[in-house]
């Protein structure tokens, strides 16, 4: 066996440093962050429990992995990028990955991102063994001259011909070679300080980045769908038992992809998945990370929109139960204190289109004295061209000066009265989902006062509606017109006179 002296020797700097970085996973990240990110060789308190997490993949505790963040902490880039690039060096290419999110682009992104990455000068010259083979140009999909490789795309896509982590045989073999190559081992532990854990028995992952789209949080359909994907493509892409696979996300929805993995239970009654929760404020009242956030604009997030703070940012989603407006405040000011006293004043309205059942409704809005007044409403179940003239006149009569109009399937009647209104008319296209709307602005309501107007019936009708509507969007009737109304209304006001919210 060779003398200490000569061990020293065969190695040069760069090995020493290759070994150095591939001793941690906080190493490897330290590094490459500084020589090629250009950004500071720190790591947070929250992404050393991430890194953590993964050295116990790496080192076989678990095998099943589900984190949870919030948004805009560098997830990805820690768990996904730097840990694929960081596991690619540690089997010198032969790691096997499967890289999932709900955006086809990002996961693409993610995996060029990740093959620049390995290709840089810098790593090719501390790692010289992780080759990506001449032909492998492809975002989606590109392999190692060591029989490596990436596979990215959707989570609702298709996940063909590609599967993740070492094959009975391949991890038999590599357990062989540590046994093998224990002794050396030992002495490379003794003369350098390094202990390499055995993770050479590692052999790629599944790794999903966010499953769901935010957008979803309110659709069970498309949650369910995800959850389905998982049980019957995803994880039967792993070449072996021991292949991990690992979820991070932001939670959307009780019954998102995390909340589905946390139910899951062996046999034996033990959750199947390891998971760590990080939530944006700890339970002693502390920021995640101050750098990112402080406590003061965390909580003013949670002050614009409570539901989704507590989802996304402290990992507690709500079920969409109960009633949507559980406050509805009632003002004793007279109107016409409100009106002539009011700095601005303006309506909004989801126009009914067709002839059917849907509701015609106009809520009108007051800004007086620094609060927000709800006065007058039409709403009718006529359609738009048997209104309008009522609605023309309604808003010239109230001094309207803005007149919110949603214009999805409504350029018709938006046309027909913007030429006939003695105020503006502001059209508003929305693209995202109606009930994730209401639900984002519904702890609003807290700041709105509705005055009492006992000469309009439909007015008092349309607030009785909105005291019944519950959170999942349903209603006894089967409408939402008012909801959709009143949304339109608050988010005109949150982006126009948002003070008057965040006081």
């Amino acid at each position: 066996m060779a003398n200490s002296a000569t061990i020293k020797n065969t190695k040069n700097p760069t090995e020493i440093l290759g070994e150095y970085l591939l001793s941690s996973f906080e190493n490897f990240i330290k590094y490459f962050e500084v020589e090629y990110y250009g950004h500071k060789a720190n790591l947070y308190d929250y992404q050393l429990k991430i890194t953590d997490k993964l050295e116990d993949v790496l080192a076989g505790k678990t095998t099943r992995l589900n984190i949870n963040i919030p948004p805009r902490y560098r997830k990805t880039h820690v768990a996904v990028k730097l840990f694929i690039a960081y596991c690619m060096a540690l089997t010198d290419g032969r790691a096997k990955f499967i890289h999932l999110s709900y955006s086809q682009t990002l996961a693409l992104d993610n995996s060029e991102e990740i093959r620049d990455l390995i290709m840089s000068a810098e790593y090719q010259r501390i790692f010289p063994n992780v080759k990506i083979k001449k032909d492998s140009k492809s975002k989606e999909k590109w392999y190692t001259t060591n029989g490596g490789g990436v596979y990215a795309t959707a989570a609702g896509g298709q996940v063909t011909g590609f599967g993740a982590g070492s094959s009975p045989e391949e991890y038999e073999n590599d357990v062989n070679e540590v046994i093998e190559n224990q002794l050396n081992d030992v002495i490379i532990e003794f003369f350098d300080g390094w202990n390499p854990n055995n993770k050479e028995k590692f052999g790629g992952a599944i790794i999903i980045d966010d499953a769901n789209k935010p957008e979803d949080a309110d659709s069970p359909t498309a949650l369910k769908k995800v959850n389905q994907r998982y049980d019957t493509t995803i994880k039967n892409r792993v070449n072996s038992r021991h292949t991990p696979i690992i979820n991070i996300q932001q939670r959307v929805a009780t019954k998102d992809l995390s909340g589905y993995l946390q139910s899951l239970k062996t046999k034996t009654g033990e959750k199947v998945f390891d998971n760590l929760i990080l939530p944006a404020i700890d339970e002693d009242g502390n920021p995640l990370c101050e750098a990112i956030h402080t406590l003061p604009e965390l909580e003013q997030l949670k002050e614009e929109n409570e539901p989704v703070f507590n989802c996304q940012y402290q990992q507690k989603p709500t079920a969409l139960e109960g009633l949507m407006y559980e406050e509805i405040k009632r003002s004793e000011l007279s109107l016409k204190t409100v009106i002539e006293g009011a700095e601005h004043i303006f309506s909004s309205t989801d126009a009914n289109m067709s002839d059917g059942n849907d509701y015609f409704h106009t809520w009108f809005w007051a800004i007086y004295q620094s609060r927000v007044f709800i006065f007058d409403a039409i709403h009718e179940q006529f359609s738009a061209r048997n209104l309008q003239p009522a609605y023309i006149e309604r808003n010239t009569n109230l001094n309207v000066q803005v007149a919110v109009i949603e214009q999805n399937n409504q350029q018709t009647f938006i046309g027909e009265v913007e030429g006939n209104m003695s105020c503006m008319v502001l059209p508003i296209y929305n693209t995202s989902n109606k009930l994730a709307r209401m639900i984002a602005k519904r702890y609003m309501m807290k700041h709105v006062y509705f005055l009492e107007n006992p000469e309009n019936k439909s007015y008092e009708k349309a607030i009785e509606h909105m005291k019944e509507f519950n959170k999942n969007g349903t209603s006894e009737d089967g409408h939402d017109d008012a909801e959709d109304a009143w949304t339109l209304g608050m988010e005109y006001l949150w982006e126009n006179f948002r003070p008057l919210f965040i006081l």
